[in-house]
């Protein structure tokens, strides 16, 4: 039962992981769009 657990705990750790690199992938890519808008406004 125990290695179960901390195998799933590993696997949410690393799904926190992804999540907050998309997140930022997603921040930086809407502060790039928004630059793009600025320019051509």
């Amino acid at each position: 039962m125990l290695p179960i657990l901390l195998t799933f705990k590993h696997i949410a750790i690393s799904l926190l992981d992804w999540l907050v690199i998309l997140l930022k992938a997603l921040v930086a890519l809407s502060h790039c769009t928004e630059l793009e808008v600025g320019r051509k406004l």
